[in-house]
């Protein structure tokens, strides 16, 4: 809402200017990630939709969670290395990619405590 600029209002309208400058510059730049993600439409949607209802993604299989949980513990992996792997594989894109990678990340440990 504008309000006029003398008298008591005017701390307002810059906290309503600020606000509104705000606001557009998150739209912009959300709009400009969407476009250089290459997310499919329907994927968008559903991400937007799940978003906008709360939910959280979907969780990691179990067997694959143990697994990860295997792998980490044989190679004594840091907890920023573990988050920076999670991080990694939430990505939609990389998602595709966590049951083959988990296969070389466990392949890759059994090597090391076979030499251990």
């Amino acid at each position: 809402s504008r309000r006029n600029k003398t008298g008591g209002g005017e701390e307002e309208q810059v906290e309503d200017d600020v606000g509104s400058l705000a606001a557009a510059l998150a739209a912009q730049q959300s709009q400009a990630l969407d476009a250089q993600a290459n997310i499919p439409p329907e994927d968008l949607r559903m991400m937007k939709e799940e978003s906008a209802e709360g939910k959280p993604p979907p969780p990691l299989d179990d067997r694959l969670a143990l697994r990860l949980e295997e792998v980490w513990a044989v190679l004594e992996m840091p907890m920023l290395d573990k988050l920076a792997m999670v991080v990694k594989y939430s990505e939609l894109e990389q998602a595709a990619l966590m049951e083959e990678a988990l296969e070389a990340w466990h392949a890759g440990a059994e090597a090391v405590a076979a030499r251990k």
